[in-house]
């Protein structure tokens, strides 16, 4: 017997020394590996579980004019629009509501839409605007009435709403930044900061478009963010970073180092040739979908979980319209786990319709294809942009 509890100690101990090893030992997430990879696929809607496409014409007057769709939020009564300037709201079928604010340099007025984010839960919005030193978050009701307006933090350039409070971002471009993501409450009250992992030692010059140093989007309700210099995409849990997935573009990922040989415009052209650059980033309960520039050329890449599968694409040519004949699409944003957003201008939607490409196409729904003519010859060619609600199959 007293050997028999010998035994028992042992594996008890030798239990416990494992525990502990493992705790050292990365836990395992999804890897996409994209190194050396530039064969393109051409990818039908079809293929990607896609059962429907719903064309929603965006209300236009003289007062609502959008110069150029920045960024859209949606909940499930209404979609959120800006462009530079301002935000304006939408009703599901496209007809417009109201802005969100006004624009000027008035009390209560902002300039320009730095981000925004909404909180559907609590009814209201968050505009970022100003300068990086000099910055104000401007909160509204989604009806667009003015509650209160908060000072962000210094160098903030995003935000988005999470449980605790409004997490901002501050990107490094004058190499002073040690704290990379400020968490505030409501009143503008500094909840936590979180340290610059990737810390540039100098001020670097390059283009404003080329500073893509953050990404972001929600799924299920939680946060997903991705760092220009980092190949992990980290969920924002409990208050902390936790590694979510990979999307692995190996020596091509930038690198403070590599940010840090910038010193004219020629540096900046030879290393950017160098480097993929990720503009895009969200995922669906189908797949994760990111869009990223490669040596000029810009891909699409759509990586499945579950059956360790990806599709790449030649994102200036778009995946496959086979639903209704419609113009090619490039995805932008989920609004929900299983509804893609896309859109497209007035113009473009009726030149598609009017060519033979279309007259000749034979898609799975040719009465779909009957009620998209007909939608896009009833549209000016100075209209407001169409969204297109993407449907995917919902996984059992």
């Amino acid at each position: 017997m007293r050997q028999f509890n010998c035994v028992l100690i042992l594996i008890f101990f030798s239990l416990l020394m494992s525990c502990n090893k493992s705790n050292k030992i990365s836990i395992q997430i999804p890897h996409f590996d994209l190194t050396g990879i530039s064969k393109t696929s051409e990818v039908k809607l079809s293929e990607l579980g896609v059962i429907d496409i719903q064309y929603i014409p965006l209300e236009t007057n003289s007062s609502n004019l959008i110069s150029r769709i920045k960024k859209i939020e949606a909940n499930n009564n209404s979609f959120f629009i800006a462009d530079r300037y301002k935000i304006s709201k939408y009703a599901m079928d496209g007809s417009y509501i109201n802005d969100i604010g006004t624009r000027g340099r008035g009390p209560n007025e902002y300039s320009i839409v730095l981000d925004f984010s909404t909180d559907s839960k609590n009814g209201q919005i968050f505009i970022l605007n100003g300068t990086r030193s000099n910055g104000k978050i401007y909160i509204y009701s989604l009806n667009g009435s003015f509650i209160k307006s908060l000072s962000s933090p210094n160098y903030a350039l995003n935000l988005a709403c999470v449980e605790d409070g409004l997490l901002c971002y501050l990107p490094d471009m004058d190499g002073i930044i040690d704290t990379s993501f400020v968490l505030i409450d409501y009143n503008g009250e500094t909840k936590k900061g979180y340290s610059n992992k990737f810390p540039c030692h100098k001020k670097v010059h390059m283009p404003t478009g080329f500073l893509v140093d953050f990404l972001y989007y929600k799924y299920k309700n939680q946060l997903f963010i991705k760092e220009n210099y980092s190949d992990t995409i980290f969920a924002f849990d409990n208050l902390s970073f936790k590694p979510a997935y990979v999307l692995n573009h190996g020596k091509k990922t930038l690198s403070p180092a590599l940010r840090e040989q910038i010193n004219s415009f020629e540096d900046f052209i030879q290393v950017s040739s160098r480097i993929c650059i990720v503009i895009s980033l969200f995922e669906t309960q189908n797949f994760i979908y990111s869009e990223f520039i490669d040596e000029e050329q810009l891909y699409a890449f759509v990586g499945f979980r579950d059956v360790d599968a990806y599709f790449l694409l030649n994102a200036e040519k778009g995946i496959t319209n086979d639903i209704d004949g419609g113009p090619n699409i490039n995805f932008k944003m989920a609004k929900d786990e299983n509804t893609v957003i896309s859109w497209i201008n007035a113009f473009e939607l009726k030149a598609h319709v009017a060519s033979q490409a279309f007259k000749n196409s034979n898609p799975r729904y040719p009465e779909k294809k009957k009620e998209l003519e007909k939608l896009a010859n009833n549209l000016k060619e100075n209209d407001n942009p169409v969204l297109m609600l993407v449907r995917l199959k919902k996984e059992e």
